[in-house]
């Protein structure tokens, strides 16, 4: 999940040039199926690439709609689409994969900003700067509802429950019974990450709150270092622990693997990540892959494999 409030976009833009100096990288996009066997990447437009995280091998490569900004690139290994948007004119498309074919699109949705797909593969929401957000099916991506006030959702994947981002966010089982509304902290939220009993939410420029749930009262907070926040967040079920990706936003230049012991909330640094311009975390948190290439064990910080990714020297521009 990615903050969709222009403040946040700004900083990126201005930080990526410092960031660039030290990142060769053409990778700007990453997402992962549910399963996750899978991983597709894009560069900073247009182009995606589908590889195999067990083997690290490519496997194909196809043209979209996709532009920059926003969250607007999303997987469903299940069936076998991504959706890609664009803020601008082409809207949001559907793409089945790997062989790329372009099976729906939807150019009257403009201006999205994030696009989520359910765990079953077969709603797909687009949250916009403008307007409610639009869940629309899967097949034709005809519009199914509308949710007001929606600014993005995440999905718990081991209570079935739905986070919808509001002006306070909510909480929903999957027969859409809300069961707990959440405090704002922050203008913006950067990620969430769910464990069996637990939510966190990472909010920019701000702290990351860890929710008892259905029962949020009880709550830890984890305040960052200065100029700092955490960017992504995950729970590794093996490990029993949540991990994130603690970002200097002011420079740009610090970028850390953590991991928050869970109640003492001890934070340990994991990895250097300081190469990278974004990361997914996959198997149930267990591993990250950066836009260097690199599948970093998230317990140890050990490299397992680098994936061959494109690169580009910025030096040259």
């Amino acid at each position: 999940m990615v903050a969709n409030a222009a403040d946040v976009l700004i900083t990126n833009v201005i930080t990526f040039e410092i960031q660039n100096m030290a990142i060769k990288s053409a990778i700007r996009n990453l997402s992962t199926g549910h399963d996750e066997k899978y991983l597709l990447t894009a560069l900073f437009e247009n182009t995606v690439h589908v590889w195999d995280l067990d083997s690290g091998k490519k496997i194909s490569e196809f043209n979209t709609i996709l532009d920059s900004g926003g969250d607007r690139f999303a997987f469903s290994e299940q069936l076998g689409f991504c959706v890609t948007g664009a803020y601008y004119k082409d809207g949001v498309a559907c793409y089945s994969v790997p062989d790329g074919k372009m099976q729906w699109q939807r150019k009257d949705l403009k201006k999205v900003q994030s696009i989520r797909i359910s765990p079953d593969g077969r709603r797909v929401f687009c949250c916009f700067d403008e307007g409610p957000c639009q869940v629309l099916n899967y097949k034709d991506g005809s519009t199914l509802e509308k949710l007001r006030g929606v600014r993005d959702v995440e999905f718990d994947p081991y209570n079935s429950y739905l986070l919808m981002d509001k002006s306070n966010p909510e909480i929903f089982t999957v027969n859409g019974e809300k069961q707990c509304t959440l405090p704002r902290d922050g203008f913006a939220i950067l990620d969430i990450a769910f464990s069996p009993s637990v939510v966190a939410i990472s909010e920019s420029a701000n702290n990351v709150r860890f929710f008892d749930i259905p029962n949020p009262k009880n709550s830890l907070t984890y305040i960052p270092p200065k100029s700092y926040h955490v960017l992504n967040l995950t729970y590794n079920d093996e490990a029993e622990d949540f991990f994130g990706v603690l970002w200097d936003y002011e420079t740009g230049t610090k970028k850390t693997l953590i991991k928050f012991n869970v109640p003492e909330l001890n934070v340990i640094e994991i990895a250097d990540l300081t190469d990278s311009w974004e990361e997914v975390f996959v198997k149930s948190g267990r591993k990250l892959v950066t836009s260097s290439g690199k599948i970093i064990n998230t317990k140890n910080g050990n490299v397992d494999m680098i994936l061959n990714f494109p690169m580009c020297d910025y030096l040259d521009d």
